[in-house]
């Protein structure tokens, strides 16, 4: 390497490629036998940053790589083969250097810098699928539907494990998520429901609030406020081979539901005197 520091700085090498292509070499072998001083001295730099300072950076060089990324359609295509080759040959490396960085991140963050940082990840995502529209979506579901039937068994011997040394924790998120998302669970429920009795048809909780506007926040059949409370009720009972569809559910009091049970439709409501 001494002959190469020579030639990079007495000024024999004639060719200015070839200085330049010294001058990486020499910059790539001081990189990797400093490494860890050079990374250091980095993240004091980023340490002794205010918060006006790193929103300044973190946006030059945002602007920077955008920039150098549409600079060409070419660049484009070269930028994103040249990853795809580097993450293929680097794969075990990456997912190593990948758990560093969370341990450190998690070991040396803050609980407000953790939480500004995770903020930063999530609006750059966002800001990501909306730029690109559908087709990133379209790809981020390919790709986790791809990785999921690929490492399915691990993921779930993965969240076993987490929930059988977290028990507590975990029981404390379940109790909060219900609380605060009541119509999401009683929704994943009526699924379950219908999936174990082997019926068609999903809804989501946006479905259920077009029926309360629908109906006007009354019961179906007795026409009583269901504004505080209420039942999702299938017309046509899902152990009668009712769909778990949308179109099959209505919003009932408690009275009429407890009434209705499992009834066919028809028949319970000719006992009303609805039909004839």
């Amino acid at each position: 390497m001494s002959d190469t520091n020579g030639s990079l700085f007495d000024g024999t090498v004639s060719s200015e490629d070839t200085r330049k292509a010294l001058r990486r070499e020499y910059i790539k072998k001081y990189n990797e036998q400093n490494r860890d001083q050079i990374n250091a001295r980095r993240r004091a730099k980023r340490a002794s940053r205010s918060e006006e300072e790193a929103a300044i950076v973190r946006a030059k060089n945002a602007e920077y790589a955008n920039k150098r990324y549409h600079a060409s359609e070419e660049a484009r295509l070269k930028n994103k083969e040249y990853c795809k080759k580097y993450r293929e040959e680097h794969l075990e490396e990456l997912k190593e250097k990948g758990k560093i960085y969370v341990k450190n991140r998690k070991d040396n963050f803050s609980e407000e810098e953790l939480k500004a940082f995770n903020e930063r990840q999530a609006e750059a995502s966002r800001l990501y699928r909306e730029r690109g529209g559908d087709a990133v979506k379209e790809m981020g579901r390919q790709s986790w539907s791809n990785y999921y039937k690929e490492n399915r068994q691990e993921m779930i011997s993965r969240v076993s494990e987490y929930r059988a040394n977290n028990q507590e924790s975990v029981r404390e998120y379940r109790r909060k998520y219900a609380k605060e998302n009541p119509e999401v669970v009683r929704t994943y429920a009526r699924t379950r429901r219908a999936r174990k009795a082997k019926v068609g048809g999903t809804h989501t909780p946006s479905d259920i609030n077009n029926l309360r506007v629908l109906q006007k926040d009354k019961c179906a059949l007795c026409l009583t406020s269901i504004k505080k409370h209420r039942h999702v009720d299938h017309i046509v009972p899902i152990s009668r081979g009712g769909s778990n569809d949308k179109h099959n559910l209505q919003l009932l009091c408690a009275q009429c539901n407890q009434r209705k049970h499992a009834k066919d439709p028809i028949e319970f409501n000719q006992s009303l005197g609805l039909l004839l």
